[in-house]
């Protein structure tokens, strides 16, 4: 009879119908809704362990890697697919993720990584690491 508003996040099994003015009411339908607000968690795997950490100069601790580390990356929703992983590496044009990241050269990083589920809900977190120089 009119509006309503579904309150939080989860599954819901709607039954609905039709009267007609002389009574007639059709067979209930059901209709499953999903309600997702929920953004995509972000994960994100080293192939190797860090070797260290370093302070940088606003205090935080940064973990330390060494040359040739892959960093991959992933993202998980509860109630969605998910649309997309994008990221942006030391400053560059944000990228669609496709293949796992190569750090081959010693330096600091920052990367931010974008996730978007198919429902359009975006989570968005940023890393800081270091690569080290190869020691002979």
């Amino acid at each position: 009879e009119r509006p309503f508003s579904v309150p939080k996040t989860g599954q819901y099994l709607f039954r609905y119908w039709a009267i007609d003015r002389v009574n007639n009411r059709e067979m209930f339908k059901p209709l499953l809704l999903m309600v997702d607000e929920s953004p995509p968690q972000i994960l994100e795997v080293f192939s190797i362990n860090s070797i260290g950490t370093e302070t940088t100069k606003e205090g935080a601790e940064i973990p330390i890697y060494p040359q040739h580390t892959t960093l991959f990356l992933n993202a998980m929703d509860n109630s969605a697919s998910i649309k997309g992983i994008w990221y942006q590496l030391n400053g560059d044009d944000m990228k669609e993720y496709t293949q796992v990241l190569f750090l081959d050269q010693p330096g600091r990083y920052r990367i931010t990584i974008k996730a978007e589920d198919q429902l359009g809900n975006v989570s968005v977190k940023t890393l800081e690491f270091m690569i080290a120089q190869a020691t002979e």
